[in-house]
């Protein structure tokens, strides 16, 4: 197949001449990513709530600070706030806009999924027992954060037989792509696709999470032949909790439809 990059929208994989064994840079396959699509489609109800909480706590936050700066001149405090240039400046230099928690959670998401990806390649080098020990080492050291933490103990309380970490996918049947966090098995032996998803303390599993896993497996299924008898979304907080949700394997027809809206949406 050759080589695959994606650029947040689209994975473009360069095709590859079997008789020559170089990679041919003008046969591309592009695919829309798991995520664009459902993003695209489905509503997002959750985001007007959590626009509003950002947009409170960084005022909460502003005038905190402010007030700790300069704790006498309240005059200069009603000023910023007064004044929607001198308040958006200000909340841009101390990052508190909605938009650089959002970066600030994406990078937070990157370091878990960062752990998940350590473990699951030590596993797949075939030395299960050291990554055993470092999820177990991690429980024991305070230099880590709560979402590493909460990786590490699931890792432990689970005990995966790893098959894939990290695995880019593309269904040409029903063109799309993405990459899945990890593929492995349970101790009764199921096949299963786990999603990780990093969350602030007491938020579960979002509908869309469960619909991105369920495209993974029919990618994984198609690619390899393999059924997967499970779909999971793993949780992980910055509490240091972790709550894994099976799900329905109905989450799959629901992505096909949804595929089919944004096939349709792009053709107009």
């Amino acid at each position: 197949m050759g080589r695959a990059a994606g650029d947040g929208s689209h994975y473009t994989w360069v095709l590859r001449d079997l008789s020559s064994g170089k990679y041919d840079q003008s046969s591309t396959i592009s695919l829309p990513s798991v995520t664009s699509i459902i993003s695209k489609v489905l509503a997002k109800p959750a985001l007007v709530p959590w626009t509003y909480r950002e947009t409170r706590d960084a005022i909460s936050g502003l005038v905190g600070m402010f007030l700790e700066t300069f704790p006498d001149d309240v005059d200069e405090l009603i000023d910023t706030l007064a004044d929607p240039e001198m308040l958006e400046a200000y909340l841009k230099e101390n990052k508190l806009r909605p938009e650089d928690q959002k970066v600030a959670a994406q990078d937070r998401g990157k370091a878990a999924h960062s752990m998940l990806e350590n473990l699951g390649g030590m596993a797949l080098l075939g030395d299960d027992s050291a990554a055993d020990a470092y999820a177990a080492r991690i429980l024991e050291k305070d230099s880590f954060t709560p979402f590493d933490k909460a990786t590490a103990s699931w890792w432990v309380d689970r005990q995966p037989s790893v098959v894939a970490s990290e695995m880019r996918l593309l269904s040409l049947e029903h063109q799309f792509a993405g990459s899945t966090d990890l593929i492995w098995r349970n101790n009764d032996g199921d096949l299963v696709v786990t999603d990780l998803k990093s969350r602030k303390a007491g938020l579960d599993a979002y509908e869309s999470d469960h619909i991105q896993v369920g495209a993974y497996s029919i990618a994984y299924e198609e690619m390899t032949g393999q059924y997967v008898d499970k779909e999971t979304v793993l949780v992980v907080r910055g509490d240091g909790t972790w709550d894994e949700y099976q799900s329905n394997l109905d989450n799959r027809a629901i992505f096909l439809s949804l595929v089919s809206v944004y096939k349709q949406l792009k053709g107009r």
